[in-house]
């Protein structure tokens, strides 16, 4: 408190320099709820009163690339009331910091301050269904990153076609542009071989051809009718392989059997003692019995076809 003197009639003179309290914009001399005219003549002792108004400060919300955030007006030595979290796709938000220390909401306002929201970027699984190949393990990736490709996965008579984004495998997945925004599956793509059967006449010919020579792993109910095949002096026994299992993936080469034709080899001794037949096969010798026939009162002269 400061007193002056004033004699009567006089007037008071306003100090120099107004006073100050922080936190408080200074408004005046007041007598009660009025504001003091120092034009005034006094004429008893008068008591005047400073008058002050609060600070307000405001608090500023940085969202740093999330949904926006209005700022906060408060009164000094108040403490702001924590908004709404933002949001920011990819990311969780983490809390509002000043620098790198993490703002506490019960902290009483005296000054004009920014706070800064703070984003721990999201992490996300990408999962591989080999669609019936091998086993391709799950990865993990953060938001709006691409991802390396995992090893080719293999599958029994089909080639692979690439990964895609959907089961139907009708967009691929672009691994050199393609970035993850979440939970993501990709599907192998697979292109079914086809094989081809070669049939071997083993010596023979084929003699009919049914256009039947190839087959995939996915016709599981085709039927493979074979060829038939001819050999001079032999009977068609038919294929080493009877039934292709078309589930075998690969190249299959199937040969003929032959049976050798028989014939039988008639020894006419001509009036002489009697000498067994012969079964002899086709390409073969007939073999020389081992006794001449005899007959009385000749001496043999030898085996003959007509009179050769």
């Amino acid at each position: 408190n400061v007193t002056a003197t004033i004699y009567y009639d006089g007037v008071v003179t306003r100090p120099e320099t107004d006073p100050s309290k922080t936190g408080y914009t200074f408004a005046g001399w007041f007598i009660g709820e009025t504001a003091y005219d120092f034009d005034t003549l006094v004429t008893g002792n008068v008591t005047l009163t400073a008058k002050w108004t609060i600070n307000t400060y405001t608090v500023t919300f940085n969202a740093n690339g999330g949904s926006a955030v209005e700022s906060a007006t408060v009164d000094y030595n108040t403490a702001v009331t924590e908004p709404s979290a933002p949001t920011k796709t990819g990311y969780t938000f983490a809390g509002w910091f000043i620098g790198t220390e993490e703002y506490d909401f019960d902290t009483l306002v005296t000054e004009d301050i920014e706070l800064t929201a703070k984003w721990d970027i999201n992490g996300y699984v990408v999962t591989f269904n080999s669609n019936g190949g091998s086993a391709v393990e799950s990865i993990g990736a953060n938001y709006d990153t691409t991802i390396s490709e995992p090893s080719v996965p293999t599958k029994s008579g089909y080639t692979f076609g690439g990964w895609y984004k959907e089961s139907a495998c009708e967009n691929a997945w672009v691994f050199a542009s393609d970035v993850v925004t979440g939970n993501t599956t990709l599907y192998a793509k697979w292109n079914v071989v086809t094989y081809t059967i070669t049939y071997n006449a083993g010596g023979g010919e084929i003699t009919a051809n049914t256009n039947t020579n190839t087959y995939t792993v996915e016709d599981d109910d085709i039927e493979l009718v074979a060829p038939t095949a001819s050999k001079t002096g032999y009977t068609f026994a038919g294929w080493d392989i009877e039934v292709i299992d078309t589930a075998r993936a690969e190249n299959i080469t199937v040969t003929a059997t032959w049976t050798a034709n028989e014939f039988t080899a008639t020894f006419d001794s001509n009036g002489g003692s009697a000498v067994e037949s012969e079964t002899i096969y086709y390409d073969g010798v007939v073999t020389r019995p081992e006794t001449d026939p005899s007959k009385t009162g000749y001496t043999f002269a030898g085996w003959y076809i007509g009179e050769t």
